[in-house]
């Protein structure tokens, strides 16, 4: 609430300076003190801006918290629309790519809901909130806590679509939160620091003693929103919306607001529609499996160095084969990338999902998967795994009550046109595996392939040239038209015998763009090059994404190509292959 911080700020100074000048007569009787005492708040609150970050949020405040300053001494009319679109217009003439960003859109359309929705929806119920000098103080307070939850309530209103397609949740307890942290953070927690920095050079003890009041406040504000957040429902996670959506939406806020100016009767209509609008993007339509059943899908998503490959059959079958990524960053991979790429493809709900081996980046994302896409089914190379954390994944999907399978050679989950088919558990101790405490043995599980389309696509998860050995004298059916590059294009895995046994005609590689020449290593692009073997990296080409239909299938890569947002999202067509009649 940046704009909250810049009035907190400007009334201190403002109280600051007005009694500081209204101490001398001669400045009474020559000057206008209240405007000499608002236009010198300006130097301090762009030096607040500049140490905020000025972000987006912050640099909006100041032009607005400026303009208005500026009117009051120069009596000029202040108009919000004026005031809101020219601090549109700055921020736009100085960075146009700020449109593109959430900063931008949630902090204008936040405050053009408080600026206009909320005055509309006064008009509209009529104003009951104001307060009258015969009320008593236990009814201002009451009418005061009605308006603030108002106006959380309008905010988040106006930008509801906007944090949905961003960030694919939005907070059931937002506005309750805001009523009690906000007064925290701008009252207590700005008001005493802002103070301190005053005393800091004349009374260095008074500051301090600020400061620890002023942390106090902030202690007070996370303990609270820890508090809220620990309810299960206090947020809920929702497909992307598509932008016809939105548009409607936004269309229908706008004739609201047009009821409450015009007091014309079309608050009804819109009232409906926004209600229409709020169900579904809470229950957006189901997506017919029928509508791809002529195609077999295979994505290899972009995730860094891991895994995480979506199977999508004919009959409308999903299934997620591993989904894991780097444990450094503070989400895991399936909140911050599966999950967002399922719901923007419309998908809310997966068949199946396969562990190839418990290593963390095969699998630390799947938690969020289980708890938001209601899988029933599991395989895994094992139950017990070799961390707290894998099992603390299995002991979830029990909770959730998924089928775990530990399936064996020639276990299927599919079978007919469409097959999805475990072809040997290196795990499993009949399989003739050698070295048991060896870190190939360890990577070792697995062994996954899928058919459909007259495409097959075979899973080796990590195993080692070991492995290899072992699946191709023991004359495993491996063969595959897709191969996902064991161990991540490893130099100890892909060994020459393997892909002769496999005979891809492409070869997938998912690892992250900073570990280029080891993952794939150099020797293994030369090889694919001598058997004429097409190599595609999701360092290089981004999400990869194969469709089969009866007729061949299509190759394309989903790495944008320019940081430019004006520039359209389009995939690009690596390689395609039309099969020849039979």
């Amino acid at each position: 609430m940046s704009g909250l911080h810049m009035a907190v700020i400007g009334t201190l100074l403002y109280a600051g300076f007005f009694w500081l000048f209204s101490r001398s007569e001669k400045l009474l009787l020559r000057y206008t003190v209240k405007k000499w005492a608002a236009l010198l708040t300006l130097p301090v609150l762009l030096g607040y801006g500049l140490l905020a970050g000025m972000n987006t949020p912050v640099f909006r405040a100041v032009i607005m918290s400026s303009v208005v300053i500026i009117a009051i001494c120069a009596n000029r009319p202040k108009s919000p629309g004026t005031l809101l679109a020219f601090a549109a217009m700055l921020i736009l003439v100085l960075n146009p790519l700020q449109l593109f960003t959430a900063s931008f859109q949630l902090s204008f359309a936040a405050i053009t809901g408080i600026l206009f929705l909320l005055p509309a929806l006064k008009k509209i119920v009529g104003n009951r909130i104001e307060s009258a000098p015969a009320l008593s103080l236990s009814r201002k307070a009451i009418n005061w806590l009605i308006a603030g939850l108002l106006v959380s309530l309008v905010a988040n209103l106006a930008t509801v679509p906007i944090t949905l397609y961003f960030f694919n949740r939005f907070s059931l307890v937002g506005p309750l939160t805001n009523l009690i942290v906000e007064p925290l953070i701008c009252l207590w927690s700005l008001g005493a620091g802002f103070l301190s920095i005053i005393f800091l050079a004349i009374q260095p003890e008074i500051s301090s003693f600020l400061l620890q009041t002023g942390a106090l406040g902030l202690g007070a504000a996370v303990h609270v929103a820890a508090f809220f957040s620990s309810w299960s429902f206090s947020t809920i996670w929702l497909p992307t919306p598509p932008p016809w959506l939105i548009l409607i939406y936004y269309g229908a806020l706008l004739a609201f607001m047009y009821s409450g100016w015009e007091k014309r009767r079309v608050w009804l209509p819109a009232c409906v529609t926004l209600t229409a609008c709020l169900w579904l993007l809470i229950y957006p339509p189901r997506r017919n499996p029928a509508e791809n059943n002529k195609y077999f899908h295979i994505t290899y998503l972009d995730i860094g160095q891991g895994s995480a490959t979506l199977l999508e059959f004919p009959s409308g079958f999903r299934m997620l084969i591993d989904g894991g990524g780097s444990s450094f960053a503070s989400t895991s991979i399936g909140e911050r990338v599966i999950a967002p790429f399922l719901w923007t493809k419309g998908i809310r709900k997966i068949d199946a999902i396969a562990i190839t081996h418990p290593d963390a980046d095969h699998y630390n994302g799947l938690e969020f998967i289980i708890r938001h896409f209601s899988p029933k089914i599991l395989w895994t190379r094992d139950i017990k795994g070799h961390d707290k954390n894998f099992k603390q994944l299995i002991h979830l999907a029990q909770q959730q009550g998924l089928a775990l399978s530990v399936p064996k050679m020639n276990d299927y989950l599919l079978a007919g046109k469409e097959s999805l088919m475990c072809v040997t558990n290196l795990a499993d101790q009949g399989n003739g595996a050698e070295n048991k405490g060896s870190r190939d043995v360890g990577n070792s599980g697995l062994i996954l392939k899928a058919c459909a389309n007259k495409l097959c696509a075979l899973f080796p998860g990590d195993i080692g040239r070991d492995r290899e050995h072992f699946l191709v004298t023991q004359n495993y059916d491996l063969q595959a038209d897709v191969l996902l590059s064991p161990h991540h294009g490893s130099i100890t895995s892909n060994s020459s015998q393997f892909l002769t046994a496999v005979a891809p005609r492409y070869l997938f590689v998912s690892a992250g763009r900073s570990t280029k020449g080891n993952f794939p290593h150099k020797g293994l692009a030369e090889e694919c090059n001598d058997r004429q073997i097409d190599l595609f990296t999701t360092a290089d080409q981004g999400t990869l994404h194969v469709i089969a239909t009866e007729s061949g299938y299509h190759i394309y890569g989903y790495r944008k190509k320019s940081a430019n947002p004006l520039y359209s999202f389009t995939p690009v067509l690596l390689d395609e292959n039309p099969l020849t009649p039979q």
